[in-house]
């Protein structure tokens, strides 16, 4: 019996749109002022991420996570093609935070 076929994953995801993140007042309240999230996304065939979930948070509880996800929603990447067609599929990638101070 052949394996199920492997769900989609694009790599090196190319943006149309950057996400636009919000350093968390949370850790700017902690004195914290970098953090790191890995999220795991699916990229619809118009280039909009949806049904992220949270792969990794350095460091957990500042609210990197959930910034992170908020601005994954205002992105776009651009889609995979098959035949020409743009066609969904999954991605991880890695957001960056950085203190403006």
């Amino acid at each position: 019996m052949p394996a199920p076929p492997r769900p989609s994953v694009i790599t090196n995801p190319g943006c149309a749109r950057q996400p636009a993140v919000e350093f968390p007042e949370r850790a700017s309240a902690r004195g914290i002022d970098s953090g790191r999230v890995v999220l795991n996304c699916l990229v619809n065939a118009n280039g909009s991420m949806s049904d992220c979930n949270i792969v990794s948070e350095d460091p957990q509880g500042a609210g990197f996570g959930s910034a992170a996800v908020s601005g994954a929603r205002r992105a776009r990447l651009s889609p995979r093609t098959v035949d020409g067609a743009a066609q969904g599929a999954r991605v991880n990638f890695t957001v960056r935070f950085q203190s403006a101070d």
